[in-house]
């Protein structure tokens, strides 16, 4: 059988890792990109188009329309794009996966994703892949390396095969329900199961580094990290995103690695140079990589306020990490949330900072 898989992305102020992240996928045998973008600020629409003209795989549009929808709506937004790509998909394309910007597909056994597909598909009308979370990162903007370090996590994202897009009883961002009937497995053939109450979860069982992953660079370094923080997620209502545990892993306990041959590498590297200089957009990369160190100072100025409103979420967040000025500002939140008055805790934090 002749696979072709096409990648779907819904994208917010990427524009600095938009190029990379095509690259990548390129290289590795996605027959088609499309990337929904939403919400955006900076260059991403333009460096989408300049890569487009040169690769007309690669395709985008403009998701803004839906914030005109009804609030009910509006906050489903990924929902809606995954759904609007799966009902246009085009004749040829034999499988859509669903990807975020800091999220790639890796294999330590096969070179390209339609090698897997040959190898490894069974008639699946789902295939899961697990994530491999990249553990915190030392210097900022780093392409991809050729070691892969992070830590297994029980969340993925899902590759559905077009032929059962009429199984899908309703879509979700890693694991969609299908009918009883499917056949729902991860990369090594396992029946997926779930954890109980977490139903998009890998169970625990079966959760486990495997031959092929998503390489899912959520930390990067501290700038980034706080960058990415102040994106704000849109679907929830909050300025800065909460739906992380603080920043990297503490003791680095139970990570996993895997290397690129040397050789696939090097061609690897190569091919990421000559792609960014044939696109000609480092000018907007360099644009959005200073945007990112500008947005990681305000996200600092925020924080007093931010504190003041979800303290302890956001002091979740920003656990772990060595900034100065980060950890001034959380000792002296954690100073006055420990008043022995209870009520008052938002004035109390407002005026410890003078705002």
């Amino acid at each position: 059988m002749h696979y072709k898989v096409k990648l779907v992305a819904v994208a917010k102020d990427e524009s600095a890792y938009l190029a990379d992240w095509v690259q990548h996928h390129l290289f590795f045998g996605f027959a088609a990109i499309h990337v929904y973008v939403n919400r955006t600020s900076d260059d991403s629409a333009k460096v989408l188009g300049s890569i487009s003209q040169l690769h007309d795989n690669v395709t985008f549009s403009d998701a803004d329309w839906i914030d005109q929808l009804p609030p009910p709506s509006r906050k489903n937004l990924q929902h809606i794009c995954y759904m609007q790509a799966l009902s246009s998909i085009e004749p040829e394309i034999t499988h859509v996966l669903f990807l975020d910007i800091d999220e790639y597909w890796v294999s330590q056994r096969y070179t390209c994703i339609n090698d897997f597909l040959k190898s490894c598909d069974k008639g699946q009308d789902l295939t899961v892949f697990e994530w491999l979370n990249e553990g915190a990162v030392a210097r900022s903007f780093l392409a991809l390396p050729q070691t892969l370090t992070g830590k297994v996590h029980a969340l993925g994202k899902s590759m559905i095969n077009v032929s059962a897009i009429k199984n899908i009883k309703q879509i979700r961002l890693h694991v969609p329900i299908m009918n009883e009937l499917s056949n729902v497995t991860l990369v090594d053939g396992e029946a997926f199961k779930c954890q109980p109450n977490l139903p998009q979860h890998v169970a625990v069982s079966i959760n486990s580094f495997k031959h092929t992953f998503i390489f899912h660079r959520m930390f990067r370094s501290e700038v980034e990290y706080l960058a990415a923080l102040y994106r704000g997620n849109p679907e929830e209502g909050f300025p800065i995103k909460l739906n992380r545990n603080g920043y990297g892993y503490i003791n680095n306990e139970n990570l996993k690695s895997c290397s690129f041959e040397h050789q696939l590498y090097a061609e690897y590297i190569e091919n990421k140079k000559q792609f960014l200089n044939e696109c000609n957009i480092t000018k907007y990369i360099l644009n959005a990589q200073t945007t990112i160190e500008k947005n990681a100072e305000q996200l600092k100025l925020m924080l007093p306020n931010l504190l003041a409103k979800k303290p302890q979420a956001v002091a979740k967040v920003l656990s772990n990490l060595t900034d100065e000025k980060i950890n001034h500002t959380l000792n002296a939140y954690n100073r006055v949330s420990h008043d022995t008055k209870p009520k008052g805790l938002k004035e109390r934090i407002l005026k410890r900072f003078k705002l």
